[in-house]
């Protein structure tokens, strides 16, 4: 008996060691085809994947264990959210997403055409994956607005606080979305960006309040740089998009007892 049980644990320490083994090699190889050719001064990491049934890893070549990720189970993400970028050109929306991804400050990079980007995370105890679009502020880009504009769950009205213009943007692209999306509301907030830079500032924060109050939307000042208020643009976002998923179609009431009982069980015998 005691030999069976020997037996029994060996197997089991043997097959732990053995799954360790292959997340190890699987990670290995990806990392590797990642990053072997490639110079660090062009790289531009920007997504996280599942590599194995136990690990993920970033493009960064961060990874970490599914145990480790509260909220995931078997590396199963509960809720997706497509989320949308949009701002005048310059205002920093690559700035603002590559630091919510990667935690990292962009300083110099070509302009948007459209970059899409991947985040899984925890938002109020609820597991969530991010598909995050940044997208082009150019004028002549603007033909590609309304294409993402009618698969957008959410989207981050983007401004800088040092460029009016961009501040003035800002309902010209609020109503595009309502007129795409053929509704008076949709889940918005607005983002004022670059608010480090406070001896350039050109709105006032109270501008921003009041534009925020006649478009109905959340307002916060943010900085890429500094890394402010960066994660909360992002996580605020998805709770409004939770709350008007929710009136939308909001949970079934649970039966009461006595309709559970007037119901019955219909049976057909064949």
């Amino acid at each position: 008996m005691d030999s069976v049980a020997r037996s029994s644990v060996s197997s089991t320490v043997n097959s732990s060691s053995l799954e360790r083994i292959v997340d190890a090699v699987i990670i290995s190889v990806y990392l590797a085809s990642r990053f072997s050719f490639v110079p660090f001064f062009n790289r531009r990491p920007f997504t996280e994947k599942w590599v194995s049934p136990h690990y993920w890893c970033s493009d960064s070549g961060e990874c970490r264990s599914v145990s480790s990720m509260a909220g995931w189970k078997d590396g199963s993400v509960q809720e997706k959210y497509r989320l949308v970028v949009v701002g005048g050109g310059g205002v920093g929306k690559s700035a603002l997403t590559i630091q919510f991804i990667q935690s990292y400050f962009v300083t110099d990079y070509d302009p948007t055409i459209e970059d899409s980007y991947t985040k899984q995370c925890v938002i109020d105890e609820r597991a969530a994956r991010l598909d995050i679009l940044d997208t082009a502020g150019q004028e002549e880009f603007g033909a590609m607005r309304e294409q993402y504009m009618r698969t957008g769950e959410g989207f981050l009205l983007v401004f800088s606080v040092t460029d009016r213009g961009s501040f003035e943007e800002i309902y010209k692209f609020q109503r595009q979305i309502l007129r795409v999306k053929d509704r008076d509301e949709f889940p918005m907030i607005l983002v004022g960006n670059k608010a480090d830079l406070e001896l350039q500032r050109q709105v006032t924060q109270e501008e921003g309040q009041q534009l925020a109050r006649q478009l109905k939307v959340t307002y916060m000042e943010a900085s890429a740089k500094i890394r402010m208020n960066v994660d909360q643009a992002f996580h605020e976002l998805v709770r409004v998009i939770r709350k008007f998923q929710e009136q939308e179609c909001p949970p079934s009431p649970e039966p009461t007892r006595k309709e559970k009982d007037k119901s019955g069980c219909h049976c057909v015998i064949v």
